[in-house]
This record gives structure tokens, sequence and C-alpha cells, in this order.
């Protein structure tokens, strides 16, 4: 956790302390100049004038900035992003304001014990579960590509979903969720897809026969293969080599 250097935020830093979260401070020089290669979970920042009594304008500027810049950091690093909370005289025409910030949420000035405590789990909360949704999409993404990745080297071969869901240590519900997730469509839908663009290729820049080329995509049966093939293309596979072959004198 991290806030920065404000008198103001003393008594917020000391029962943050007292609850044992580890609390960092500093300017917003300091941060702008760190490497951030781990983010904080949350970042406090005040945004009170030198009086106490309203938001501070020339604060707002440089955090709107900031905050961009953090963003745009932990995107480019993979990095979970930190949930801010600010400390603020939140009067009714400044709410929009604050959240308008990027905000999550504010505490309010003075500070209340129990306020403070509430605000910060509610804020701790909400990022653990930003980083439980990143790294089931995450999962989703690696799961789709390394199956699409298998199906296409054995391209040739039979499969069945059971199958796959062994083969990756998955269930099936799970495997075909990331991979329509991912791609669009289900995994068979994506693999005929993908047999019929390489059986087009090879039709048009191999001499091998309709027979083999058949087999070469995974269809046993070459009947299948030519249904399959009209139903994608909108020609029999013969009436395609025919139509587009660019023949050299």
């Amino acid at each position: 956790m991290l806030e920065f250097n404000s008198n103001a935020l003393l008594p917020i830093n000391q029962l943050l302390i007292q609850q044992n979260y580890s609390v960092h401070r500093g300017t917003l020089a300091q941060y702008k100049k760190s490497n951030l290669v781990t983010a904080p979970k949350l970042i406090i920042f005040d945004l009170l004038n030198n009086n106490n009594e309203e938001i501070n304008v020339s604060n707002t500027e440089i955090l709107a900035e900031l905050t961009d810049e953090i963003t745009a950091y932990c995107d480019q690093h993979q990095l979970f992003m930190p949930t801010f909370l600010a400390y603020t005289n939140v009067e009714e025409k400044n709410k929009q304001q604050v959240f308008e910030l990027g905000m999550l949420d504010y505490i309010s000035h003075p500070p209340i014990k129990q306020e403070i405590s509430y605000r910060v789990e509610q804020a701790l909360s909400y990022y653990e579960n930003q980083g439980k949704q990143k790294q089931s999409i995450n999962f989703e993404y690696d799961l789709a590509e390394s199956v699409a990745s298998y199906l296409l080297k054995n391209i040739q071969n039979k499969f069945n979903l059971s199958a796959l869901s062994k083969e990756f240590g998955t269930n099936r519900n799970k495997l075909s969720s990331a991979f329509k997730a991912h791609f669009g469509s289900s995994i068979f839908s994506w693999l005929r897809e993908q047999r019929i663009l390489l059986a087009s290729d090879l039709l048009l820049n191999t001499s091998q026969s309709i027979l083999q080329i058949s087999a070469q995509v995974g269809y046993l049966d070459s009947n299948n293969f030519s249904t399959a093939f009209k139903m994608e293309m909108g020609k029999s596979p013969s009436q395609y080599r025919q139509a587009f072959l660019v023949k050299v004198p």
C-alpha cells in the first residue's frame, strides 16, 4: 500500500500500520520516478488543499496524469492495477470529480477510524477480485492458444473433447468455454475451418490427389471431405482446383 507524503494522511498511516498493513509513503515525484517492478495493491491520494477544505485543483491535474501513467505501465508490464482511494473533504458538487479521476472510493476528512477500515478493506477486496479475474482471463487465453497449436500440429488426427481435456489437464466445460471465449467458435467448428483452409492451399499449390489431401487434413473418408469442403467454400474440391488453379505455360 502506498500513501503520498502528506501530514493529513498521518492518522490514516498510523491506523493502517496498527492493523498490520505494509505502508509506504512518498511524493508524486518519487512515485513517478520509481520503476514499479511490483505495483502496490492500494494507493491513497491526498486531494485536500492547504486549508484541508476542498479538492486541490493543481493536485487533481497532476493526479490525472499520474493515474494514466500507472495504468499504461501496468498494462505494458502485465501488472495488476492498484486500486485508488482519495482522501478529501467531498462536498456534493465534487463527488463526480473524484470518480472521474479514477478513484474507486474516498475517505472523508476528518478521518474516522471505522470509515478508514471499511474503505480500505473494500478497496483491497476489489483488488483481489480484479486479480482473480485477470488470472482467469490469462489462463483461458493460454489454454485456448495451446489447444489450437496442438490441433494444427496434429491436424491429420481424429480428436474428441474428452481426450483433449485429458491432454490439457482440464475438464470438457472449461476447455470448451475457454476456446470459445478466445476464438469465438467451438473447438470443432474452428478445426473444420482450419482443415478446409489447409486443404484449399494444398489443392492450389500441390499436385496431390484429392484423396491424399483429404487424409492429410484429417478426413479418412474423401466423400465426407468433399461435402465439408463444398459447405465451406461453395465448390467441391475438384471444382475449386479447376476454378482457381493458375496454370503456368
